[in-house]
């Protein structure tokens, strides 16, 4: 009768470090997706920038 409790709190932590692994790795995946979009985004506002910037040097130049 001990040992049965005993395996059944192990098994409830087992399946709840499961779980926290799959909420985890899911949490990754879309840390990862949204990270990329946002470095996206920044890269064509930086382009956007340069572009302004050289059209500007070139108006002075000529």
């Amino acid at each position: 009768m001990f040992g049965e409790i005993e395996f059944n709190v192990f098994d409830a932590i087992f399946q709840l470090l499961s779980l926290a692994v799959l909420i985890g790795f899911i949490m990754l995946i879309v840390f990862f997706i949204r990270t990329t979009i946002e470095n996206k985004k920044r890269m064509i506002r930086i382009e956007e920038k340069i572009d302004d910037i050289l059209q500007k040097l070139e108006k002075k130049q000529s």
